[in-house]
């Protein structure tokens, strides 16, 4: 598996999208007993659009659901300016 991200526009964080995302996900994280790895990220956002990152742990296990927000595979957000949304504390030192 590979890393996936999610680019919503700022007017769709406004209508809330990104919180519904982030929702669905901690719900679904939580309900597995917060695998290893499965982790949810946000790269410092720009004016226009917010950016999040799901780990290939976290594609296994929320992977249909990404299909819906039309994420794209990609390389590893930076780790500089990235913050961990949701998921286990060891899967933000996988970035470092």
């Amino acid at each position: 598996m590979t890393w996936m991200q999610v680019v919503i526009a700022v007017d769709d964080i406004v209508a809330k999208k990104a919180a519904h995302l982030q929702d669905e996900f901690e719900t679904e994280f939580t309900d597995l007993a917060g695998p290893k790895g499965s982790a949810m990220f946000e790269n410092s956002p720009s004016r226009d659009e917010h950016v999040f990152y799901f780990s290939p742990d976290a594609v296994a296990i929320f992977g249909l659901l990404l299909k819906v927000y039309d994420a794209a595979e990609c390389k590893p957000p930076p780790a500089e300016g990235t913050t961990l949304l949701v998921g286990n504390t060891g899967a933000r030192k996988a970035l470092l």
